[in-house]
C-alpha cells in the first residue's frame, strides 16, 4: 500500500467509526451498523498483518469509546492497531472532557529480532554495579506490567527482550 507496510513495523490507529465485534464493542444502536466499514478494516488488518492491539490484552473486556451526550449508544470506535513485530507495554483508554471520543495511550517498543543468529550476553557486564543497580531499579517496574499481558509467559519474554537492552546498553558505556 502506499501508506502501510508489510516489512515495516506498523501503528495504525484513531477512530474507525466502526466495531469487529458488536456483542462486547457496542451497547444499543444497530448491531450491524457499520459493517462494511468493519469488512474493510479486516481485510487491511489481515493484508498488513496488524492486531488490535487492546483486544488482544483484553479479549472479553467491554469498554467504550464514544457515546452521544444521551448515552443511548455505546461503543468502542477508537482502536491501536499494530505489526506483530512491535511490543505493546502497555494501553488505556482516557476519558475526554472536551469530546465525546475518549483518547488512548499506548507504550509500543519493537521486539527483538534475530538476524545474525542468537544473541550471546556479554557476562563481564554482570559485575558492573551500575548495571545492576539499573536491572534492579528496571525491575520493579517491569513487575507492575504483568498485568497487562496475556500470560506469565508472554511477561517473562518480554522481560528478558527489555533485559537484554539493557545488557547491551550498558555494554556499550563500558566499551567506551
Amino acid at each position: 500500500g502506499r501508506y502501510l507496510s508489510i516489512v515495516e513495523p506498523t501503528v495504525l490507529c484513531g477512530d474507525f467509526n466502526c466495531v469487529e465485534c458488536p456483542n462486547i464493542d457496542k451497547r444499543g444502536g444497530i448491531p450491524t451498523q457499520g459493517a462494511g466499514g468493519s469488512r474493510a478494516l479486516k481485510n487491511v488488518c489481515s493484508q498488513y498483518d496488524l492486531v488490535d492491539s487492546w483486544r488482544l490484552a483484553n479479549p472479553q473486556e467491554k469498554t467504550f469509546t464514544w457515546r452521544p451526550k444521551d448515552n443511548s449508544i455505546a461503543c468502542r470506535l477508537d482502536r491501536i492497531y499494530t505489526s506483530k513485530q512491535l511490543s505493546v507495554q502497555s494501553h488505556k483508554y482516557i476519558p475526554a472532557y472536551f469530546t465525546d471520543h475518549d483518547g488512548f495511550s499506548v507504550n509500543i517498543i519493537p521486539t527483538a529480532s534475530r538476524k545474525t543468529g542468537p544473541w550471546k550476553c556479554n557476562v563481564s557486564v554482570l559485575k558492573d554495579k551500575d548495571f545492576s543497580a539499573d536491572l534492579e531499579a528496571n525491575f520493579q517496574d517491569w513487575c507492575t506490567l504483568k498485568p497487562g499481558f496475556n500470560s506469565l509467559g508472554a511477561w517473562w519474554d518480554n522481560i528478558k527482550s527489555r533485559s537484554r537492552s539493557l545488557v547491551i546498553k550498558h555494554s556499550c558505556r563500558l566499551a567506551r
